[in-house]
């Protein structure tokens, strides 16, 4: 399957929280000194005993029923990697914070959709495959309200198009500085270019772009199919006044507001980067645990 062709770097970040858990073991114990005692030192004397038999039974009932962490799968943006959020962002923190299993996949530069080879169908890798290789690995909670999707520039693009194209599977969605790029590259012809890519990336990555409008391709065209089927996330949205894709934001805005779907939406001075996203990640995150 392309889930193994891809085998995208994978970071479970909130299960460090199981880790600490049990490594707090002895924690509550006392360093016992033999050399002040010459009796035999038996295992009732050392100190904190009580309290370790309640934490291992603690961690033999989670192995047993392990907890369903909540789960957001977090899409990088173009020309990065998965990385960036660890290595540009409090990630951990946030999620140890809020006790949220955070998935990382890695979309390339795909823009999240399914490309014109095997190996590059990165929507279905993203809104599907990736979703039930974690459910089986690791102890994930199945119900669509415990289940987000969310997103920078590329991944905002593609959070927003997987979100409402797998909308029996993500109950929120946010988009940060969304790269909604559909109509300013729908029915460009050879020699196109603009400040994200060229026309032969376009061609690859979208196909014909005659016909990118009103297709799966389109974010809007998922938005109004889930909206049909009365199964639309709801949306967070944030994007800086001195961004360059303001503009793409607000238009989304207004479609998402017309097709009636519930939309959080926040302006704040900022352009397209991190200072911008690290502000506005943790009130996106907050926002989906409401």
């Amino acid at each position: 399957t392309t889930l193994f062709s891809l085998l995208p770097t994978i970071i479970m970040v909130a299960l460090f929280i199981m880790i600490f858990k049990m490594q707090g073991l002895g924690e509550k114990g006392q360093v016992y000194d033999d050399t002040e005692r010459k009796t035999k030192i038996k295992f009732k004397d050392v100190a904190g005993l009580d309290e370790e038999k309640e934490e291992l039974i603690e961690i033999v009932d989670f192995l047993k029923k392990p907890e369903k962490f909540k789960t957001l799968y977090l899409l990088h943006g173009f020309g990065g990697s998965q990385d960036d959020w660890m290595d540009y962002s409090n990630l951990r923190a946030i999620s140890e914070k809020y006790n949220l299993a955070i998935v990382l996949p890695s979309g390339e530069n795909s823009f999240y959709e399914n490309m014109n080879s095997i190996a590059g169908r990165y929507s279905d890798f993203t809104g599907k495959e990736i979703v039930d290789f974690t459910r089986r690995m690791f102890p994930l909670s199945e119900r669509r309200e415990d289940t987000y999707i969310g997103g920078l520039s590329m991944g905002g693009f593609g959070a927003l198009r997987l979100g409402s194209l797998y909308h029996e599977t993500f109950g929120k969605l946010f988009t940060l500085s969304g790269a909604f790029i559909i109509d300013n590259i729908s029915g460009q012809k050879a020699g196109y270019s603009d400040s994200i890519a060229d026309y032969d990336y376009y061609v690859r990555t979208f196909g014909d772009l005659d016909c990118l409008k009103d297709s799966e391709k389109d974010p809007m065209y998922c938005v109004k199919k889930a909206v049909l089927q009365k199964n639309m996330p709801e949306v967070y949205q944030a994007v800086g006044t001195e961004d360059f894709l303001i503009e793409e934001n607000r238009m989304m805005k207004k479609y998402l507001e017309k097709e009636g779907v519930k939309v959080t939406y926040h302006e704040a001075e900022g352009i397209h980067d991190w200072s911008f996203w690290n502000k506005y990640l943790p009130e996106a995150v907050e926002w989906l645990l409401k």
